[in-house]
């Protein structure tokens, strides 16, 4: 079983872990590119597709979903930039979850450990 890293430097209080585990929840990873398909929008993941130059990258999708599951996916897959593969996902969200998904994806939780 894997174990955190020993000299990790970010803590978090009770209170974001409980934000963490709700938000994993109900949106799923946002830490890869997110893209809105109802209306074709990257809600995670815009810095990325800047590095990238998402319009010469090819999408490789692995699992496609006829409805969406519980977090709104419809399907998962990779980015592929200069050979590598990038973690890509597909949801179909109201506009109410991409903009929740949008600040929770560019929020840093927690607090640094210095020492």
């Amino acid at each position: 079983m894997p174990k955190p890293y020993h000299k990790n430097p970010r803590q978090i209080t009770v209170k974001q872990f409980d934000n963490l585990a709700d938000t994993l929840a109900r949106l799923g990873d946002l830490s890869g590119v997110v893209h809105e398909l109802n209306t074709d929008e990257i809600i995670g993941g815009n810095q990325r597709i800047k590095v990238f130059g998402i319009d010469k990258c090819e999408i490789e999708l692995t699992q496609t979903f006829d409805v969406p599951d519980a977090q709104g996916t419809v399907a998962l897959g990779y980015i592929v930039w200069e050979g590598k593969r990038y973690a890509y996902r597909q949801v179909r969200w109201d506009a109410r979850m991409a903009e929740e998904a949008n600040i929770v994806a560019n929020r840093a939780g927690g607090d640094w450990d210095y020492d």
